[in-house]
């Protein structure tokens, strides 16, 4: 029998993750996608799953909230102006959104709006990503996103079922 939804990570730690908030199922309830968001979306669709849940980290889902849905490290760079620019949104200080525009890396902007209280960056980041592999899907399914630290800590998340509004 087809599981009606289906955990989608980006990575080993991701899915670790996964496993660890629903032990009670069955192994084949997770997928370990990596780099291929994209192809991930479709074939759950075709497969007729009701619900996508992606488990990831900031680097590959900051690509996904941008659509791109092949987030290899080489072929994406991670855009930190669009991460300043949603903590903009979210209601950072203009210092805070210049820390962000400089980081290193994606997982150090979600440390920072971790840091300094911004729930809401996470909730649009998550918003963002469903609504792209909604979309990428070509609807007709539910897409929750979590985001998670290095470390394993739930940073964000959100979902998109093609009815909500902002």
């Amino acid at each position: 029998s087809v599981t009606p939804f289906s955990f989608a990570s980006t990575g080993g730690r991701s899915e670790n993750y996964a496993i660890d908030q629903y032990p009670h199922l069955q192994e084949e309830a997770f997928i370990e996608m990596g780099d291929f968001v994209g192809f991930t979306m479709k074939q759950c669709k075709a497969r007729g799953m009701k619900k996508v849940i992606l488990v990831g980290m900031m680097g590959k889902f900051s690509k996904v909230a941008q659509g791109v849905m092949m987030v290899h490290s080489k072929s994406a760079p991670v855009d930190f102006d669009f991460l300043a620019t949603l903590a903009e949104q979210a209601g950072a200080s203009a210092e805070l959104v210049e820390k962000v525009r400089e980081a290193n890396t994606a997982s150090e902007v979600g440390d920072l709006m971790r840091e300094a209280g911004h729930e809401r960056f996470f909730t649009l980041l998550t918003k963002a990503i469903a609504k792209h592999c909604y979309d990428e899907a070509g609807g007709g399914l539910e897409v929750e996103v979590v985001i998670i630290t290095m470390k394993k800590e739930l940073l964000g998340r959100g979902s998109y079922d093609g009815k909500e509004s902002d």
